[in-house]
């Protein structure tokens, strides 16, 4: 079974069935989606022909495809009951795991905010997703609750410390 960015949307759907943003839209379209659309305008696919073939280009769009499995798993371990052995079983890679298990907020933890985007930005695939889903989230509060600007400037001191990870 080849496990790639379309298997992770079909499972990240499956996920967050039933959940709804703060406006009551679908989850899925009107956030994680929207993260990997952001994505794909920004990163590629590119074609990179090396002496006329495009055997980097491939290469490239495979690291890519594994931004894009994390973008749409992001939020399943955090808000779902799904784990990361069910990512495991479904066949995704370690490393899409492990980038997806250092974007998610621990529950039960004492972490605060800070040390968990420090632990985000320890793993590359996962620094790069949270650039986008802070993105995200930020035009959300920017747009709607422009008042909360204790928020908004959390989330760009977040995308500031992020930024220079990159």
């Amino acid at each position: 079974m080849i496990v790639d960015a379309e298997t992770a949307a079909e499972f990240s759907q499956i996920a967050h069935k039933g959940q709804t943003r703060w406006d009551g839209s679908d989850y899925f379209e009107n956030h994680v989606q929207q993260i990997v659309d952001m994505m794909r305008e920004d990163l590629g696919p590119r074609d990179i022909v090396d002496d006329g073939e495009t055997v980097m280009g491939a290469q490239v769009d495979v690291v890519l495809d594994r931004f894009y499995q994390v973008a749409y798993l992001h939020d399943v371990i955090e808000d779902t009951q799904y784990t990361r052995e069910d990512l495991y079983r479904a066949g995704f890679t370690p490393m899409v795991v492990q980038a997806v298990e250092a974007i998610s907020k621990i529950s039960d933890s004492r972490e605060d905010y800070w040390e968990y985007i420090g632990r985000v930005k320890v793993n590359s695939i996962a620094t790069v997703v949270k650039v986008y889903d802070i993105q995200n989230n930020l035009q959300d509060i920017m747009d709607n609750y422009p008042e909360k600007t204790d928020k908004i400037k959390k989330y760009e001191t977040a995308l500031s410390i992020l930024m220079a990870a990159v």
